[in-house]
């Protein structure tokens, strides 16, 4: 999977981009069903002439065309869809290169100073999906992990995904999660159970008291919460409990206003 955007600080800038064009210039591109193959084609003319649409924007945006930039021709790969391995520098986060999603082997690098302003520009994209952090530092890995707005953050490789963590992203870029246990909730649906534990105040005439006084205070009750877990396992009915998925964490405070008790117990249940 091809990352995008390249954040690279200015002390390693050109040191590094001087060994990335050295190790593109290696890449072994052909058939992917050949087992020294590096790099295989796109998956269509469309995307094609997608990808080599978005290096002519990056070029008449004023990004610097370091290495690559046109399609394969030499080798007999004249006929596929292939594209050389392609890096952008002097790319201003707001250029559509470094906006949009090319899905192709196309790099916009953006020089940093500040990591303040670096995370910021990081995190202002529509997209979300993976994000890679390379450094010796840890904790600040760690740190920056936390605030960056992707579904998934690599440390130090690219693209290490585990089939026992949850893949998905931010933004445009998914709105549910696969893989993991994640996965089972796909199966499921959730159920709201509310419980009132004083039976005094009941349907709509119940529902207009408790508007009347407003949002009603948190307290807590063991013997209320009790009440609401058994409530909830007698819900599912007979034989319920093997049909649930799983409980979502513990149950909430119940909450009271004008001597009402409910505690709000949310499961999710199998489907089918």
């Amino acid at each position: 999977m091809a990352g995008s955007r390249l954040f690279l600080h200015r002390d390693i800038h050109d040191r590094f981009l001087e060994a990335l064009v050295e190790r593109i210039k290696s890449v072994r591109i052909g058939d992917i069903f050949d087992e020294e193959t590096q790099m295989g084609p796109l998956v269509s003319q469309e995307q094609l002439e997608r990808v080599l649409n978005y290096i002519d924007v990056g070029k008449q945006e004023g990004a610097k065309l370091l290495v690559g930039g046109a399609r394969v021709e030499n080798d007999g790969l004249g006929d596929g869809y292939y594209v050389e391995p392609t890096v952008f520098t002097g790319v201003d986060n707001e250029m559509r290169i470094a906006q949009e999603e090319t899905f192709g082997p196309v790099l916009s690098v953006i020089v940093w100073d500040d990591e303040e302003e670096m995370i910021r520009q990081a995190n202002d994209s529509p997209f979300g999906l993976y994000a890679g952090i390379w450094t010796q530092d840890i904790d600040k890995a760690l740190t920056t992990a936390r605030r960056l707005e992707a579904g998934g953050v690599i440390i130090n490789d690219w693209y290490a995904e585990v089939p026992q963590a949850p893949h998905g992203g931010h933004k445009q870029s998914g709105i549910n999660r696969e893989e993991g246990l994640e996965t089972i909730a796909n199966y499921t649906q959730v159920k709201h159970v509310s419980v009132n534990l004083d039976g005094r105040l009941t349907g709509a005439e119940g529902m207009r008291a408790l508007r009347s006084v407003g949002r009603p205070r948190l307290f807590e009750t063991p013997r209320a919460l009790s009440q609401a877990r058994l409530f909830a396992l007698d819900a599912l009915g007979e034989g319920g409990w093997l049909k649930a998925m799983r409980l979502e964490g513990p149950p909430r405070a119940p909450r009271r206003s004008l001597g009402l008790q409910q505690t709000l117990f949310p499961y999710r249940e199998a489907l089918g």
